[in-house]
């Protein structure tokens, strides 16, 4: 026999998801709150890489009379101890900065409640912009990682962050797809766990 049906229009369809939204975003509150205080544009902790020598010192070596030193070791901004670092401190922003602490699934399932209590996908589009800009900096440090050593564990230690933050992206993509499709039928998804967010992060 079929599930007994809960709602007979959608006046009482969109009723009772304002009452779960909002009790959810209640026992919530702080949470939610901490995160949409950050500020979205961040600058970015992957330091620039250091810039070639000033033509005015290249002069300077050159009438000293002394041969410049071969196989002179890598600036700091070149080596593959400080891209690792730079891998570990993008980890970090993710875990603390983004997440503030939170298990992946709990963080996504905030913003739903969040986008179902204020009817915009606002927030749900800041952390897919936040999230992208992520990415791009830990692939940055991962290009300069494999031409270092290979695709050796450093590599595929930054490939694990890397994939941990594309998931989260993908579920907040996901989201806001079934928003733009049809937003009535976002809340019987999440009812019948059919959000990406509710599988992945099981």
């Amino acid at each position: 026999m079929g599930r007994r049906k809960l709602y007979h229009s959608k006046e009482e369809r969109r009723l009772a998801k304002n009452s779960t939204s909002r009790r959810h975003y209640d026992r919530n509150k702080s949470a939610i709150s901490e995160q949409r205080s950050v500020r979205t544009a961040e600058p970015s902790q992957v330091d620039p890489e250091v810039t070639k020598q000033k033509s005015g010192n290249d002069h300077s070596i050159a009438n000293s009379g002394k041969e410049p030193q071969k196989g002179h070791p890598l600036r700091p901004s070149q080596d593959l101890s400080y891209w690792v670092q730079q891998v570990r401190k993008l980890h970090a922003k993710h875990t603390r900065g983004l997440l503030f602490e939170q298990k992946p699934f709990n963080y996504v399932d905030n913003l739903y409640h969040e986008a179902s209590v204020t009817g915009t996908t606002s927030q749900i589009n800041e952390a897919m912009v936040e999230h992208s800009n992520l990415i791009r900096s830990i692939e940055k440090c991962q290009e300069k990682i494999l031409n270092l050593s290979g695709i050796a564990e450093e590599w595929k230690a930054a490939e694990d962050v890397r994939l941990a933050v594309a998931k989260v992206l993908r579920s907040l993509e996901d989201m806001a797809c079934a928003y733009l499709e049809d937003p009535l039928k976002v809340e019987e998804r999440h009812q019948n766990f059919e959000l990406l967010y509710q599988t992945v992060f099981k």
